[in-house]
């Protein structure tokens, strides 16, 4: 019977592995920036490549596999010191993962991919640029029964820690066979702290059946009590490998003796993997990984399930409602409640499951816009530290996949507009090497992500004039607009400071996209910026979009469902507390003025004679850079929704996003914040706050 893959499961490990490949590759450039070596991540970096080599090779992706093939070979060379790794290097090391990354979307789409011949000839000088063979260094006292089994990789990481002056460790371990797995990948953590795991071998000391012993060769600057104390537990002991007569390095020591460490070399992975090592079936069947992939569209029919038992969880509510204000069968009435409260509890908790499912750690996005920032900035001339915070922050999967763009955008702009070049920094006393920060928290039920640089901020005149310039805006609505209107004009479609386009911007698309993107994703976009200093754009966005919570509004005897995530805060008000601006209703909140919008009148719908009220409800709502208050009559409570298509009779009018169900079998509508946000600038604020609406690209007034 065939066991082989559908190849619909190619493109998406082969980019896991290509991912994985790429983090290590930065792990590698900022080591080689401090000056610490990490052997352990070119390894990792070499077993990527021979993973994806073996993948491509299994799906026939052959351009992909013999791009492979090329890599590994340089890696290997890498690995052993005989190709230096420098900037040079790494710069074609990179090449390689935008090539991957070109090559899969071609696969997955069975177009022809681009010609990589250029990138193997340049993969192959690396390999033929052998550094100079430095002389061996001696291992006296190590015994040869250690270095028959070592693989050579192995022996050359073994002649560097003895080169360095570090003290070489035996490290012994028994591991229970039914968590082997667990054991060597928690002590293999703890080793890091204190050096290099060079190898494992197999040990004769076995205690048990049941049991396996490992003796693990640690490379180590750190004294033989620390690391004993600090390894100190069940089973693990460490024992100095002394070389007599050994001479060593600066920072080292000597003694004498020799301790046997045993004969037979096993790899660590196919203890884990392969049966064939004496370590039994039983171990061979366990995986490290603790990981699935899931279709994302059964996620949705799941989630829109959950959504179901929602509606009629909310509909059990409301009769039992009924029957206890009839006062009929009360006995009945209370078994009820007590059942919707353990139903309330058990969907509350399938929903949060499926939605930890969903989630992503922004990481996987964060990777990729290291090395745009590294490509941007050789191309710009400049050179740029990137500083990540918070990527271990999740978000659902199709928000952080929409997310790519924006942030990209962002960050161009940052570099081109932003960062001054090295001159400039310099006579301004900034130190040459320009900052960009990318950081991701949680706040409340949102996270938000923050983009800041340190360059020359925006340019109130220059956006002024470039506006003008461009007949964007007419010079009298500029002269009105505050700094903040200012600043939003960088939003507008077609804006920007360049007179020519350049390689990275200056074509007044960029934060067009921006806003677009966000706009879509329920987020809110704050830029705050002081010139001289630098900018930082946040944006706020929901956790996820599956299931929303919506806040239950009613005005002219309708009742309407708002998206929380778009709602910043309800407040009341009193009439005499609204003021007439340019012929627009506005208020004053929290020290600025916020645009009214009445849903009554936006939707034409028409009022019973009633007296009218001397205090209305004002829902505060954000949308990428605006902030409009939507009036209505009543808050009628926050639900659970999901959203419903609507039919084509709705489908044209605008404001509407489409409709949900609530108890009792109400069906009610959803609003579209995005659409009434921009009717209300266009048809109530007017003016200069009309023009400080629109979208557009940031500069930092280049």
């Amino acid at each position: 019977m065939s066991t082989a893959r559908p190849t619909t499961e190619f493109v998406p490990e082969a980019q896991e592995v290509v991912e994985e490949f790429s983090r290590r590759l930065l792990e590698l450039e900022a080591g080689q920036r401090t000056g610490v070596e990490e052997p352990e991540s070119l390894n990792a970096a070499f077993r990527a490549i021979h993973s994806l080599k073996g993948l491509a090779a299994l799906f026939a992706a052959g351009p992909i596999a013999t791009l492979s093939h090329s890599l590994e070979n340089a890696l290997d060379a890498l690995r052993l010191g005989r190709v230096p790794l420098n900037a040079a290097t790494l710069d074609v090391l990179f090449e390689a993962v935008e090539s991957f990354a070109a090559l899969l979307a071609a696969h997955e789409h069975e177009t022809e991919g681009p010609g990589i011949e250029g990138l193997l000839g340049r993969i192959d000088a690396l390999v033929g640029r052998v550094r100079p063979e430095r002389a061996a260094t001696e291992l006296p006292g190590i015994d040869e029964s250690i270095l028959s089994v070592l693989t050579e990789y192995e022996e050359h990481r073994l002649r560097e820690n003895v080169r360095l002056g570090r003290t070489l460790y035996r490290v012994h371990a028994s591991f229970d066979l039914l968590a082997i797995d667990v054991g060597i990948e928690g002590l293999k953590a703890r080793l890091k702290e204190f050096g290099e795991v060079i190898t494992y071998l197999p040990s004769a000391d076995s205690s048990a059946d049941d049991r396996i012993d490992l003796d693990i060769l640690l490379g180590s600057n750190a004294e033989h009590a620390a690391v004993a104390d600090a390894l100190a537990s069940e089973g693990v002991s460490v024992h100095p490998l002394v070389r007599e007569g050994a001479v060593r390095e600066p920072g080292g020591s000597t003694s004498a003796g020799t301790h046997d460490v045993g004969a037979g070399y096993v790899d660590p992975e196919r203890v884990l993997d392969d049966p064939e090592v004496g370590v039994g079936h039983d171990v061979s069947l366990r995986s490290i990984s603790r990981t699935v992939r899931v279709d994302l569209a059964r996620l949705d029919q799941l989630m829109n399930l959950i959504g179901e038992i929602g509606v009629a969880q909310a509909t059990l509510v409301d009769s039992v409602d009924r029957l206890r204000r009839r006062g009929a069968a009360p006995d009945i009435a209370r078994e009820l409640s007590g059942e919707l409260r353990t139903l309330s509890r058990k969907v509350s908790l399938l929903q949060q499951g499926v939605l930890d499912v969903r989630m992503v750690p922004l990481g996987q996005v964060f990777d990729k816009l290291a090395r745009v920032v590294r490509k941007l900035g050789r191309e710009a001339g400049k050179e740029i530290r990137l500083s990540i915070s918070g990527e271990e922050t999740e978000l659902d999967k199709l928000i952080v996949e929409e997310l790519s763009d924006p942030l990209m955008h962002m960050i161009r702009n940052c570099i081109d507009h932003g960062i001054e070049s090295r001159a400039e920094r310099l006579a301004t006393g900034k130190p040459p090497v320009g900052r960009v920060e990318l950081r991701a928290f949680q706040r409340g039920s949102r996270v938000v992500l923050e983009v800041e640089d340190d360059g020359r901020g925006i340019d109130l005149r220059q956006i002024r004039e470039s506006a003008l310039r461009r007949g964007l805006q007419r010079e009298e609505d500029l002269r009105e607009m505050t700094p903040q209107q200012i600043i939003e004009l960088v939003f507008m479609p077609g804006f920007t400071t360049r007179s020519t386009p350049g390689a990275l911007s200056g074509r007044g698309v960029g934060m067009d996209v921006v806003k677009t993107n966000i706009s879509r994703l329920s987020g809110i976009i704050d830029v705050n910026t002081t010139v001289g200093r630098g900018t930082t754009f946040s944006i706020t966005l929901p956790v996820t979009l599956a299931i929303i919570q919506a806040l239950v509004v009613q005005t002219a005897g309708q009742t309407f469902c708002i998206p929380l995530n778009s709602v910043l805060e309800s407040v009341m008000v009193t009439r005499n507390e609204i003021r007439t601006v340019d012929g627009a209703e506005v208020i004053t909140l929290h020290g600025k003025t916020l645009p009214l919008c009445h849903l009554a009148r936006l939707f034409e719908l028409r009022r019973q004679a009633s007296p009218e009220r001397s205090r209305i409800y004002v829902i505060v709502v954000g949308l990428a850079q605006h902030r409009v208050g939507l009036v209505v009559d009543d808050l009628l409570g926050q639900q659970d929704v999901v959203i419903k298509s609507i039919g084509s009779a709705l489908r044209s009018i605008p404001g509407i996003a489409g409709a949900t169900e609530l108890g009792g079998g109400r069906t009610v509508l959803l609003l579209d914040v995005a659409a009434l946000v921009e009717e209300a600038v266009g048809r109530e604020i007017g003016g200069a706050a009309a023009s400080a609406s629109s979208p557009s690209e940031v500069t930092h007034g280049a």
